[in-house]
């Protein structure tokens, strides 16, 4: 709306938002110059290390409040086959929420 306003598309080449691309992303393999290897693979670990503590805590949490067992090397291979997936098809890495989670689980409880 203010870009309407204040003209901003023809004074400053201002664009709200272009074409949207239709259908899936197309599988693609993600190539890396050799000087930038290092820094993606040590933020590609620092990013699965983070998502897979945060999803293996909040996990064996709610296990414990199910009473149910959770295994923590099908957590990391889940995470690493969604991972891997996405990033061959132009995705975002993947983690879970706690709360996303939270009111998953407060609606399976409350409607029992």
């Amino acid at each position: 709306m203010l870009v309407d306003v204040f003209n901003l598309t023809e004074r400053g080449g201002l664009s709200v938002l272009g074409p949207l691309p239709r259908g899936l992303p197309a599988f693609s393999f993600p190539w890396v110059d050799a000087d930038a290897l290092v820094p993606v693979l040590i933020g590609g670990f620092a990013v699965a290390m983070v998502s897979f503590a945060d999803t293996s805590v909040l996990s064996r949490a709610y296990a414990a409040r199910a009473r149910t067992n959770v295994d923590p090397n099908q957590e990391m291979i889940g995470l690493g086959a969604a991972n891997l997936a996405a990033g061959f098809f132009q995705g975002f890495p993947v983690s879970n929420s706690a709360r996303e989670i939270m009111a998953l689980q407060c609606t399976a409880w409350c409607s029992i």
